[in-house]
């Protein structure tokens, strides 16, 4: 029960691929490139294992999702690629800061 209740409060890689819609050595270097800055949301790595916390990464995809997809975003892999762009910080990284502040 103990161990449910934990995983269900994190995201395992596998997730976070399906999520995002990318490749699995994508979404193992966008991981290790985001918990070596712990921005925009957090990454807990033990060994070769990667969590992240479901808060924090619903909180920093979501508010990316409503503020930058109507306006901006003509489809959902265009969403995706351009939220790794912004937790990379390469087209700026402070809206998601504000938010898991």
């Amino acid at each position: 029960m103990a161990k449910e209740n934990l995983l269900s409060k994190v995201y395992n890689a596998e997730e976070i691929q399906q999520l995002l819609g990318i490749g699995r050595s994508k979404t193992y270097d966008f991981l290790d490139e985001v918990n070596k800055k712990q921005t925009p949301f957090r990454v807990i790595k033990i060994g070769r294992i990667y969590r992240v916390p479901k808060d924090s990464f619903d909180r920093c995809f979501l508010f990316f999702v409503f503020c930058f997809l109507p306006s901006y975003i003509k489809n959902l892999k265009s969403a995706r690629m351009l939220f790794m762009k912004e937790a990379r910080g390469i087209t700026g990284q402070k809206f998601c800061r504000r938010i898991i502040a």
